[in-house]
């Protein structure tokens, strides 16, 4: 079984619901959305691709429907100047207890069907998975989430690879 997490990416989820083009939203109210929605068309506005964005914004639950109900406002009017509006940038945006809680999870998770394919194995898929992703830097989780905790349950003990759904799993900053 495959002992390393994944860390910082995006993979698509082109099963959900998302308008922004990446997936089931993960969590957050329709302020939160717009946020999202608004973060990704500045990043268009200002000449940026903003297909990465459109992938991985999706993985940010707010932590504070009001300031993101601000931050979609200002993000909706900002200029492409290089002064992005205050507190609106993912960091400041994203519920980060939220995101570590669901990053410590997943290891969990992982390391427990180690431990259930091959005894003794938990602590060493731990030790490693601590190494590759550091969750107290966790922005947010993949829309996938849920599907790869679902394809972690059953993962066959031959498995060398992580399912996809895994793969880059957990957004951070670090």
């Amino acid at each position: 079984m495959l002992l390393a997490a994944s860390g910082c990416g995006g993979s698509k989820d082109d099963d959900g619901d998302d308008p922004a083009g990446g997936g089931t939203i993960v969590g957050g109210g329709e302020a939160c959305q717009a946020w999202r929605t608004s973060f990704c068309d500045l990043v268009e506005r200002c000449g940026v691709d903003a297909t990465v964005c459109r992938q991985q914004v999706p993985a940010i639950a707010c932590a504070d429907e009001s300031e993101a109900d601000r931050c979609s406002a200002a993000l909706d009017v900002a200029a492409c100047d290089g002064v992005f509006p205050a507190g609106c940038d993912v960091p400041d945006i994203a519920d980060r207890s939220a995101a570590s809680q669901k990053c410590e999870t997943f290891i969990d998770t992982l390391c427990g069907r180690s431990e259930e394919c091959e005894a003794g194995s938990g602590a060493e898929c731990s030790t490693a998975a601590a190494t590759s992703l550091d969750c107290s830097t966790a922005l947010g989780v993949m829309p996938s989430y849920d599907q790869c905790l679902d394809e972690l349950a059953v993962l066959a003990c031959t498995a060398a690879e992580l399912p996809t759904p895994c793969q880059s799993l957990v957004l951070t900053d670090g």
